[in-house]
This record gives structure tokens, C-alpha cells and sequence, in this order.
């Protein structure tokens, strides 16, 4: 247990680092993953959820209808955190090399 606690105050007591403190090697493939993770998992819930919505008008919510709402509002949250983190990447580097 004790070794459990000296890694959760070191994780705590780290250096924390904002995006515009990092070097251009970092941010742009953070915000290229990113801005991938998000066009990927919003192409699938983008395919998907019409068909959830109208099989659910056809047939009434069910246990597994509302488990699958869940689960494509839990990747929302994900597309929409990889989303804002490309998108603040591409207004660091901007703002570096585009800047008058």
C-alpha cells in the first residue's frame, strides 16, 4: 500500500505541462492523432446512430437500445475531447508560424 501511495503523490506532485509550453514535435502529431481518433469514431457514430434512432421509433426502447444510446454518448464525450484538443493543437501551432 505504501507503494501505491508514493506513485499516486508523485503522479499528483508532477510537472504539468499547457500546450503552448510544448515544442512544435509534440503538438503536431497529438493534434494529428487526435483530429484522426475524432473523424473516425464521429464517421462511425454518424453511421450508426440514424439506424439506432429509427430502429428505436419502429420497435420502442429496450434494454439494449438504451444501453447502445449510452455507449454513443460516451463516444461523443470521446469525439468531442479529441476534437477540441486538434482543434486548440492547430490554434497553438497557428499562432506560432502564422502570427503577423
Amino acid at each position: 500500500m505504501q507503494i501505491f501511495k508514493k506513485a499516486v503523490a508523485a503522479f499528483r506532485a508532477r510537472r504539468k505541462w499547457r500546450l503552448d509550453e510544448l515544442s512544435d514535435w509534440v503538438v503536431a502529431p497529438l493534434g494529428a492523432a487526435s483530429f484522426l481518433i475524432a473523424g473516425y469514431w464521429g464517421m462511425a457514430v454518424g453511421d450508426v446512430l440514424p439506424e439506432l434512432v429509427s430502429v428505436t421509433n419502429r420497435h420502442g426502447l429496450s434494454w439494449f437500445g438504451a444501453a447502445a444510446f449510452v455507449l454513443l454518448g460516451m463516444m461523443g464525450v470521446t469525439i468531442w475531447f479529441h476534437a477540441h484538443l486538434a482543434a486548440r493543437c492547430n490554434a497553438v501551432l497557428k499562432q506560432r508560424h502564422f502570427s503577423w
